[in-house]
């Protein structure tokens, strides 16, 4: 069964299906359960609310639970959850979340800064179970490499000096990396199996450094790029063996898809506002999906669709070969 249905938890229960909400009773709500992918509270749980939350749970693990709103963390009875395996935290303020260091159960975690916080990372070091992580928490993040089963990880508006203290982490496979503020990021090529690779909007890195750094992540299979202003050559898709899927949004400043001529392994392209500036498709003709966002002149796309070796090509909204139709590896 599909579980499409997100349950919010305020005063009432409130189930969203397909973008309509519906006020339910606890018997309604349990009657629905295995479509219900994660239970969040707006308000201050309730303690008849958070107990009939807690036995759901039990029975359906895999569920996620949220807290979000303006209400304090001092008003959650995290006891009560130390079976808990996805939890997810988008609280106004945050003081400390103390309490999450003793959840040991903790598979997901999500922990957002939104107006004001004073949390540590370190309440994440004894968290041995933990694989996915995603936060915007930058005091203490180099505890982060405490956590050796961690396997997924986004890092979004971090301020730290580097990222050396990703290295020691083996099962790591996914880093995302969204905004913030670094000195270094090389850290992420000394992640030994680090497969799909993200990067948003990082202002700090020059052309020359970003392709360093990229190429220098020798086991990519998954590549975003994403508003990196200062890209203007794709150089380290040669140098990639593995990689074989490629997604560019807003990267305004590329010169030229040349360097994708001599790719072995890059199966599919996929852009979107990164026209190059050369206006050139020629070197894209031997991959296998190219999904472009982007308009090019009639009489280049007309060229290039006649050269064209692949089996699906999409220009500016149009299906000219095969279909609109790839599998993207970040949504897996």
């Amino acid at each position: 069964m599909t579980k499409n249905i997100l349950c919010n938890i305020g005063e009432e229960i409130t189930l969203n299906i397909g973008g309509k909400f519906q006020v339910v009773t606890e018997a309604d709500l349990l009657n629905r359960v295995n479509q219900i992918y994660r239970i969040q509270f707006s308000e201050a749980p309730q303690k008849k609310h958070l107990e009939l939350v807690i036995n759901i749970l039990k029975s359906n693990s895999k569920m996620d639970l949220r807290f979000y709103g303006n209400y304090s963390e001092n008003s959650i009875d995290w006891k009560s959850l130390n079976f808990v395996e996805n939890l997810q935290i988008d609280l106004w303020e945050t003081n400390n979340l103390e309490e999450i260091k003793d959840l040991h159960n903790l598979k997901k975690l999500g922990i957002s800064k939104n107006v004001k916080s004073t949390v540590s990372l370190k309440i994440l070091e004894n968290l041995n179970k933990l694989e996915i992580l995603y936060t915007s928490i930058s005091k203490d993040v180099d505890k982060v490499g405490s956590l050796q089963s961690l396997k997924f990880l986004t890092l979004r508006e971090i301020k730290t000096k580097n990222l050396d203290f990703l290295s020691k982490l083996k099962n790591l496979t996914d880093i995302w990396l969204t905004l913030g503020s670094y000195e270094d990021i090389n850290g992420i090529t000394q992640v030994e199996n680090l497969r799909k690779l993200s990067i948003h909007q990082i202002r700090n890195f020059d052309n020359e450094e970003l392709n360093s750094i990229i190429s220098n992540c020798k086991h990519l299979t998954a590549l975003e790029l994403q508003n990196l202003k200062n890209l203007s050559q794709i150089n380290f898709v040669n140098k990639l063996n593995n990689l074989s899927y490629l997604y560019l949004d807003a990267n305004k400043n590329i010169e030229t898809f040349k360097d994708i001529n001599n790719s072995k392994s890059l199966k599919t392209l996929v852009t979107s506002n990164s026209r190059p500036l050369d206006k050139v498709l020629i070197y894209l003709e031997n991959v296998e999906n190219v999904f472009l966002g982007d308009s090019y002149p009639k009489s280049e796309i007309e060229k290039f669709s006649k050269d064209f070796k692949g089996k699906n090509l999409w220009i500016h909204g149009k299906e000219i070969i095969g279909k609109h139709e790839y599998e993207n590896p970040f949504l897996k």
